[in-house]
């Protein structure tokens, strides 16, 4: 089966009883290199400004004033696949995917399916996955663990400008058409961008520090927090 090619089509959240996958493959495709969407030779890409709300719990958020969901794109990308964890609802999400041991299913679409190939070697991937739940105009927040605002590119927030999600999951069995692992910190059914192999050597930095995280002022929050503010760590 030929891999499919980006189409031009934004994909919508998707509803609690979610089309299969598999099925909706080529209407799902991310299309980010549209030539239309692309500013003419030579001028610039005008730059988004930017907008802060209001400081309640849910708003303590800086926003773009143009969502990137609507800018010009500059890269074409593909869901390969899809997610499937315990999880529906964002309130009960893991804050981080060391937070829990559930096993999720990797499924991919047939087409990317060769490229599962020595994954039985490995031990640990790398996934990348797309959080379409997220809200992409934000660029700065307070979170739950602070009362300081923070640039989301300081952050591990799900919402951000691309909503990309990344887990270092342990490799529990492989098959023909996925794998199971465990730590995973996404909702059921979401997208699949990529897979990669996690390498102690190169991967891992037990020295490295976030410093503002170190300094915060407030413990991780109970989990019955909003919904709405996710993970905003």
């Amino acid at each position: 089966m030929p891999i499919p090619q980006p189409l031009s089509a934004r994909r919508e959240i998707r509803p609690a009883a979610a089309v299969d996958v598999f099925a909706a493959l080529p209407r799902i495709i991310l299309d980010l290199s549209s030539p239309a969407l692309k500013p003419a030779p030579g001028r610039p890409m005008i730059m988004a400004r930017c907008r802060t709300q209001g400081r309640s719990m849910a708003q303590k958020r800086t926003r773009l004033d143009v969502d990137p969901a609507h800018a010009p794109s500059d890269a074409g990308l593909v869901f390969i696949g899809e997610i499937r964890t315990p999880w529906t609802d964002r309130s009960a999400c893991p804050r981080n995917a060391g937070e829990s041991d559930a096993v999720a299913q990797v499924r991919l679409a047939p087409p990317y399916r060769p490229g599962l190939a020595s994954l039985e070697t490995v031990s640990h991937v790398l996934l990348l996955y797309w959080l379409d739940q997220a809200s992409r105009d934000v660029i700065a927040l307070v979170p739950p663990t602070d009362d300081r605002s923070h640039g989301v590119f300081a952050t591990r927030s799900p919402n951000r400008p691309n909503p990309i999600g990344l887990a270092v999951s342990r490799v529990v069995d492989v098959h023909e058409d996925g794998l199971l692992v465990t730590g995973i910190d996404c909702l059921d059914r979401t997208p699949l961008l990529d897979i990669k192999p996690y390498f102690a050597s190169v991967d891992a930095h037990p020295g490295a520090v976030v410093g503002w995280h170190q300094a915060r002022a407030h413990p991780l929050p109970p989990r019955e927090q909003s919904s709405d503010e996710g993970t905003d760590r």
